[in-house]
């Protein structure tokens, strides 16, 4: 009994032995092949398309250079040279075209400087009546409101200033002022102003900023009142203030008394812009 059993245990084992066989391959059978397809992302990606480098040199001859250079750089690397006056670039065609369309816009000549042209008005307001009239017709305006705010009996026109200076610039004038025939020496003069610049331009008028307006003075003054004496002595007057004006109006800048008496020098002015 017993060497029947181990008998059928060893045919049982071999039946398993062979049926393992048929299921599984054996340890040298051969594995199909893995797939060599690449996924969507793996595959190469095409050639990228080699642009043309072009090299330019643009001449400069407004613009500043290195500001120029500076904002040109936002396109591709650019060399600047100052004493040349010229910009060079190495970049792709298309870059190059829009460095040049850049230089067409910025290197364009400055707004023409405008000028200003200040006129002064020395006037003498005078105590007494004066003989006759001298000053002229476009200062009426102003005389009939200087009359209506003093008491003054008579006007003189000392002398009339022009100057004129760049936009933002300062200007100066010195003179000799003539003289009534009874006084022996002439009054001397001196009208400067830091600078005269354009603060607004609009539909209303130009308005026009005058710093440091300065005028300096030396006025004759009789010193005996007896009759067929002439002695006089000069006295230092002047006014120094800052203004603004609109183009073309009339305003009285400043008022200084010349002498004992109720005698005033006024200084009127009027400017405009000369293109």
């Amino acid at each position: 009994m017993k060497r029947n059993a181990l008998a059928r245990f060893f045919l049982q084992l071999m039946l398993c032995f062979f049926v393992g066989l048929v299921v599984s391959p054996g340890a040298g059978a051969q594995q199909a092949p893995q797939s060599t397809t690449k996924t969507g992302e793996e595959k190469s990606q095409p050639p990228v398309e080699k642009r043309e480098q072009v090299q330019k040199i643009f001449e400069i001859k407004h613009a500043d250079i290195d500001q120029l250079a500076n904002v040109l750089r936002l396109f591709a690397p650019i060399q600047a040279n100052r004493q040349l006056r010229v910009i060079a670039v190495n970049a792709p065609r298309e870059v190059v075209a829009a460095v040049e369309d850049a230089i067409k816009r910025f290197d364009v000549p400055p707004p023409a400087t405008k000028n200003i042209e200040l006129t002064v008005y020395l006037l003498i307001a005078l105590s007494e009546q004066s003989e006759g009239k001298n000053t002229p017709p476009e200062l009426d305006g102003v005389l009939k409101q200087l009359k209506s705010v003093f008491t003054y009996q008579g006007f003189r026109l000392l002398d009339t200033l022009v100057v004129r200076s760049r936009n933002g610039m300062d200007g100066e004038v010195n003179g000799v002022a003539p003289k009534n025939p009874e006084e022996l020496t002439p009054t001397l003069y001196r009208f400067a102003f830091g600078s005269a610049s354009i603060t607004s331009d609009n539909n209303t008028g130009r308005m026009i900023r005058i710093d440091n307006l300065r005028l300096g003075a030396k006025v004759p003054v009789k010193t005996s009142p007896a009759p067929g004496l002439a002695n006089f002595t000069t006295i230092d007057t002047g006014i120094n203030t800052n203004i603004d004006v609109r183009e073309g109006q009339k305003i009285v800048v400043g008022k200084a008394t010349i002498d004992g008496s109720n005698n005033a020098l006024f200084l009127v002015l009027t400017a405009k812009v000369v293109d």
